[in-house]
């Protein structure tokens, strides 16, 4: 009987053991699954978050995991915050010139939309300052939940890359670039060749937007990603239907509320992040309408007067139009892809 017992004790102290090593196994799989997919995502936002870090519109170190703050890191936050602030108060200053010099020659009706432009691109850039300086961990923290929710569709047996997200963030810098160097060159033209004019109303018109245009790509990129995860969901949803009729009861219960728990999951996220760019949308659409009421008149303008009218006002007009309207075409076709998927 001692024997008996003794065999019996062994075997299930093997069995705990075997189930130990199982355990950290899939753990250790896990985490260097985890690794591969952080590694894969920072590598596809790289050059984007490079790019924010010196146009002000992230937190220094973003385009890495978080590591702990070491004294170097909060050297590299000092400069960062030096920087921001310097290139503000040379905003503030050139805006103040230009509305000063250029604007005094202007129609008493047009000085109010130049003088509200202006407002709106210090209140909207300072509204960026704010959130990367101030809720400088909310970047991590979608990073996190993405590798999160992507290793759970991984164990769903879903095939996981970023590639598309790749594609998608160099479309769009490819896109902003084109415009910015032609509106550089319309602008030179614009400003009769004197160099300290092209430098003042490039500082003015073109820096504020470039700052907004990189912040908005961020907004962007996290709607296309979710926009892809509600597909990879309505594919496993579709999988588990035609699957329905072979499973047991149970199974398929359990399957289903795996996956409307992973779609609440996305749902909040979606709202986390409209939230945390809720006042920048806002700051978007709102000058956009002044810029575009402002240049369709200026428009109207030149071609009410087509014999004296100069090519570069026409042109420069032309694309700061297009432009604003692209922004806001851009929100609501991304807001409405999340919401189709």
């Amino acid at each position: 009987m001692l024997k008996k017992d003794f065999k019996f004790h062994l075997s299930n102290d093997g069995f705990k053991s075997k189930m130990k090593n199982d355990a950290k196994g899939l753990q250790a799989a896990n985490h260097k699954r985890h690794e591969a997919l952080e590694v894969e995502l920072y590598g596809a936002t790289f050059q984007l978050m490079v790019l924010s870090q010196i146009f002000l519109c992230a937190p220094t170190g973003v385009h890495k995991p978080k590591q702990s703050e070491n004294r170097a890191h909060r050297l590299w936050y000092y400069l960062h915050l030096a920087w921001s602030v310097l290139l503000y108060l040379g905003l503030v200053g050139c805006i103040y010139d230009e509305y000063t010099s250029s604007n005094t020659d202007l129609p008493t009706v047009q000085k109010p939309l130049y003088f509200s432009e202006y407002l709106f691109y210090l209140i909207h850039l300072l509204e960026i300052l704010l959130r990367i300086h101030l809720g400088r961990n909310k970047f991590w923290t979608f990073y996190d939940f993405l590798l999160s929710f992507d290793g759970k569709l991984m164990d769903l047996q879903l095939t996981i890359n970023y590639n598309s997200l790749r594609r998608f963030i160099r479309f769009q810098l490819l896109l902003n670039v084109g415009h910015f160097t032609s509106t550089l060159i319309v602008g030179y033209f614009y400003s009769t060749g004197i160099w300290w004019n092209f430098f003042r109303t490039s500082t003015v018109y073109i820096l504020p937007n470039v700052i907004i245009q990189i912040s908005l790509i961020h907004y962007y990129a996290l709607l296309f990603v979710i926009a892809e995860c509600f597909e990879h969901l309505y594919g496993l949803l579709d999988k588990l239907l035609l699957r329905s009729k072979i499973l047991d009861i149970s199974t398929f219960r359990g399957q289903l509320h795996r996956l409307r728990s992973l779609y609440a999951e996305l749902e909040q996220f979606t709202r986390d992040v409209n939230d945390a760019f809720s006042y920048s949308i806002v700051l978007v659409y709102v000058p956009s309408f002044i810029n575009i009421t402002l240049n369709l008149f200026l428009l109207y303008k030149f071609f009410s007067d087509w014999n004296n009218s100069a090519w570069a006002w026409i042109f420069y007009s032309a694309i700061w139009t297009s432009m604003h309207i692209g922004k806001m075409f851009l929100i609501l076709y991304y807001n409405e892809d999340v919401q189709n998927k």
